[in-house]
């Protein structure tokens, strides 16, 4: 069903997840900032779980609102099923979300989960990184300890202070409190290789933070996307721009997905770029309300293949669409059929 494939990446590393940790954290940042310079500065996507205890409430009514849907609970098996075969309990991973300490002081996160893709050219199948930031770490080297010592999951050696695992279906990091998981080792020791070092090739968390400012309201799932290199990385992406050239002119952006009574929410901002070509033309300023189909989503990326995210773009319609362009920036906000 259509919304499921909304929480695609986030369930791919909200389930998939497995942990870090040692004596105990030696971040000087708050865990949102650490778990972004993990990724690099290119990344086409990045999805966020806000772990705050006050948001609790929300995820739940948000996790209800996908309950019982098809590629909802298709991701969330294959995922259980990915823990499973690494020993890792599910319990196990969610308490390392939440703080002993509810309210820091500072009013800094303490715990945070991202996932996001880490290639933006070439892009065929999903480069899928989860980091898992947490700070309860020698809760988190336990469990790993404990799995590794008495299931499936295996020491595979390190990568600067951290701990390497594998698995027969995902690979794992531990260090200083932060976790992470993918695909394969190779992806794991780049990314913590790029957090050690030149803050260029980082994620700016600084620009994240800035854009996801820009959103209406704070939400359990919050996203950031270089919206130039998910075109450039993907080909539905790409369809999809040369069926509404005016998209091409949409580049750095933030989203949050919300639940609502009628249906879930997704809240876009863009920023809106200079036209290179001369013929980006944006419809005109102001706000336009307009339903998508399925449809029109499917004619605008026929014959590129519908790999995973045409899939998902395909699941989201029909929806009802406001948008406001104001200047360089565009504001928008869907809803998903119930």
């Amino acid at each position: 069903m259509r919304r499921g494939a909304l929480l695609a990446v986030l369930g791919i590393g909200a389930l998939a997840l497995a942990g870090c940790g040692s004596s105990g954290p030696k971040r000087t940042v708050d865990a949102r900032a650490e778990a972004l310079r993990f990724f690099p500065s290119d990344a086409p996507l990045v999805a966020l779980l806000d772990t705050a205890p006050e948001l609790g409430p929300q995820r739940a009514a948000l996790a209800a609102e996908f309950a019982g849907i098809p590629a909802w609970d298709s991701i969330r098996s294959s995922l259980l099923g990915r823990l499973s075969a690494a020993g890792l309990p599910l319990g196990g991973l969610a308490a390392l979300l939440r703080s002993e300490d509810p309210e820091p002081e500072d009013g800094l996160p303490l715990s945070q989960l991202a996932v996001g893709l880490t290639r933006a050219t070439g892009l065929r199948s999903p480069r899928v990184l989860v980091v898992l930031v947490t700070a309860r770490p020698a809760e988190m080297d336990h469990l790993f300890s404990r799995a590794a010592a008495t299931g499936p999951l295996r020491p595979a050696g390190g990568k600067d202070d951290a701990r390497l695992y594998f698995s027969p279906r995902t690979s794992f990091a531990v260090r200083d409190g932060v976790m992470l998981a993918a695909a394969g080792p190779a992806l794991l020791r780049a990314a913590i290789a790029r957090r050690d070092g030149d803050d260029a090739a980082q994620l700016d968390d600084g620009e994240v933070k800035a854009l996801i400012g820009k959103l209406p309201r704070e939400e359990p799932l919050e996203a950031y996307a270089d919206l130039a290199q998910l075109r450039r990385a993907n080909p539905d992406a790409a369809a999809i721009a040369r069926s509404e050239p005016w998209t091409r002119r949409l580049g750095k952006a933030a989203g949050s997905l919300g639940p609502r009574p009628a249906a879930p929410v997704l809240d876009l901002f863009s920023e809106i770029e200079p036209s290179a070509a001369g013929d980006e033309a944006l419809p005109e300023e102001g706000r336009a309300s307009f339903a998508v189909s399925s449809m029109a989503v499917r004619r605008a990326i026929d014959g590129s293949g519908a790999g995973p995210f045409g899939r998902l773009a395909m699941s989201t319609a029909p929806l009802e669409a406001e948008v406001i362009i104001t200047g360089d920036e565009l504001r928008a906000k869907l809803r998903l059929s119930p």
